[in-house]
């Protein structure tokens, strides 16, 4: 079974890739990028060596994080269609995540780490890490936009995680 995400990918640069749709195959390994009024691909590349499990796109369109069944996570350059760099995770992870700010969040089993500054610089440990007990299956990581708050949705419920950071500050007056 074939399983496929969808994300609307827009380039900053507004090339021919402007209405463009990354779309990731389970069983084929592959990420293929293709446009709605065109049936075939525009590029179509082997990402891991093993199933894609994961995929987020940063706010800005240049930078593309995969992971897979390899238990890689992998940074990519979505300009030039090269890996930056990559990461190597305990377990394959399901779970990514990119901030405002550019942090990268990876979750797997029952561990969330952050990354700071880790699609244009490869770091050498995490920025932050959390270990949830009992056994709590991780479901799902989204940032919250323009606050310093990581949603983890787990087995048992859900929990907010503070990351300073990786919220774009947002100045609000009533005035």
């Amino acid at each position: 079974r074939a399983l496929s995400w969808h994300f609307p990918y827009y380039h900053p640069e507004g090339t021919d890739f402007g209405k463009a749709l990354p779309r990731i195959g389970m069983n084929d390994f592959r990420v293929s990028q293709t446009r709605p009024n065109q049936g075939t691909p525009l590029v179509k590349m082997l990402w891991h060596h093993g199933g894609v499990k994961g995929v987020a796109i940063d706010r800005t369109g240049k930078y593309m994080v995969t992971s897979g069944a390899d238990a890689q996570v992998k940074v990519w350059d979505l300009r030039t269609y090269q890996q930056v760099h990559a990461y190597y995770s305990a377990q394959p992870s399901e779970h990514l995540q990119i901030s405002q700010r550019g942090m990268l969040a990876v979750g797997w089993g029952s561990t969330v780490q952050i990354w700071k500054d880790a699609l244009a610089v490869k770091q050498n440990s995490p920025y932050m890490k959390h270990q949830f007990s009992h056994g709590q299956k991780i479901n799902s990581i989204k940032f919250c936009p323009y606050d310093d708050i990581l949603g983890v949705g787990h087995s048992r419920g859900f929990s907010s995680l503070i990351i300073p950071g990786a919220g774009e500050p947002n100045f609000d007056s009533y005035v």
